[in-house]
């Protein structure tokens, strides 16, 4: 009967495991509309055309797009709009599939991680990890293609710094150095990635001659890839935001803490700015309790928080470098969808921490029943965070059927702005897909 019971739990909790991937994967193509937005014209429509013209050069590839140099995302969304004259279901299922490698990346590691805490049962923490890996609130990653970009990007990052927070090898070693080549070639994040890796080089239990080799060559190799990123790079200039010309950390300090802590708390609490304040200072003020409270009274090695540490650093880098280009703009900036992703591994380490504490502490005890309120908290917070971001995607959905039925019947560009969203594309970008039979043109006859 106990065999009986525990094979029901576990199935109920798969269930829960693949409801908000089934959940995103129906809006993805309930949402999807075949209307290429500003950004996509300019970063595709160009060098789409040059490739049709045979005058594409590595150059136009790795040339600058806003604070970018995405490289491999060029390629690939090239490649795919050739063959399938840019249909944007190809690049959506390439930002979807990197979700789901980071979902299961992230099960691993918790996998991992509990058994060398003697503790088997993951059940619980798992399906939490889904809904946060799959929550809508990170929508414009799903209904704008060309954001495969940044999923390519935190993919390789997330994979190259769980390969140096766990047992080192050589082979996982350079195979850390490749994927941070190509993070930082996909989305400027990435340069986070070659900072927050020393992190687990410098903790990691290895020898000390190791050690040094290893991170002599990681800054020989991050210190080549910064040269060349920035090699020739410009900082953009945006039009009517004169505070974004400056570096904002110094000339508006207050704006940019507070573009950093709604950055870092938006995957918790995308609905509420109040609130995703109150969750990131319980966050940096809780993990290092909680990494303590588990080393010293349960015995943990800290081994086992290096993956979640890194993570958070992860998170907390990318929030500092973006702040320095888009807090001028408006803190509330931070609270852009698709920036929930970089966030959401601030949430899932420390969702870890907190059902570590729950399932080495005695039960109905204090510190048990403050860690069930805990997780409550959060997989209430992000369930009501996935909620927005689906009801912004119904109605991004909407103005974009209007835009494509209007477009299609011939309207003139003047009268695309009521539908907002930076929707349309220019009239010569709109000749050029229908030139070459693309996006919504690319079957109409």
């Amino acid at each position: 009967m106990t065999e009986m019971r525990i094979s029901k739990r576990q199935q109920i909790y798969a269930v829960f495991t693949v409801l908000p991937l089934l959940v995103l994967v129906f809006f993805i193509f309930y949402c999807k509309i075949e209307v290429p937005s500003i950004d996509e014209g300019v970063l595709v429509l160009p060098l789409l055309e040059k490739s049709f013209l045979g005058t594409l050069t590595f150059q136009d590839l790795f040339s600058q797009h806003c604070e970018h140099r995405p490289f491999f995302p060029r390629l690939l969304i090239i490649l795919f709009a050739r063959i399938t004259g840019w249909n944007k279901t190809a690049e959506l299922m390439v930002s979807l599939f990197c979700a789901i490698g980071i979902f299961l990346l992230l099960k691993r590691q918790i996998k991992l991680t509990l058994i060398a805490a003697n503790r088997l049962d993951q059940a619980i923490i798992v399906p939490l990890v889904s809904l946060i890996v799959f929550s809508l609130g990170q929508n414009d990653n799903f209904w704008m293609g060309m954001n495969l970009m940044l999923m390519m990007g935190f993919l390789c990052a997330v994979t190259g710094l769980l390969v140096l927070s766990n047992s080192f090898n050589w082979r996982q070693f350079f195979m850390a150095l490749g994927l941070g080549v190509v993070a930082v070639y996909s989305y400027a994040t990435g340069l986070t990635y070659w900072l927050i890796g020393t992190f687990p080089l410098l903790v990691s239990p290895m020898g000390a001659r190791k050690r040094k080799l290893c991170i002599g060559i990681w800054l020989v190799v991050g210190g080549a890839v910064f040269l060349l990123y920035f090699y020739n790079f410009k900082r953009p200039a945006y039009t009517g935001f004169p505070v974004a010309k400056t570096i904002v950390l110094f000339s508006q300090p207050i704006e940019y803490i507070k573009f950093v802590s709604k950055y870092l708390g938006s995957a918790i609490a995308y609905f509420s700015t109040k609130l995703a304040y109150l969750y990131v200072l319980l966050a940096f003020c809780g993990i290092p309790i909680a990494i303590r409270f588990l080393i010293q009274k349960k015995a943990l090695s800290f081994v086992l928080f290096i993956p979640y540490i890194t993570l958070s650093l992860f998170s907390l880098g990318s929030a500092l470098l973006t702040g320095m280009s888009r807090a001028g703009w408006c803190s509330i900036m931070a609270f852009s969808s698709r920036y929930l992703t970089f966030s959401s591994l601030l949430w899932i380490s420390v969702s870890v921490l907190v059902y570590l504490i729950l399932v080495t502490s005695v039960r109905y005890s204090f510190v048990h029943k403050v860690s069930i309120a805990l997780l409550v908290a959060i997989t209430c917070s992000i369930f009501f965070s996935s909620i927005r971001g689906g009801i912004e995607m119904v109605e991004n959905r909407r103005a974009l059927s209007g835009l494509k039925e209007e477009i299609l019947r011939g309207t003139r560009i003047g009268h695309y702005s009521a539908y907002g969203r930076d929707a349309c594309l220019p009239e010569r970008e709109l000749d050029i897909l229908k030139k070459y039979r693309l996006s919504i043109f690319r079957i109409v006859r």
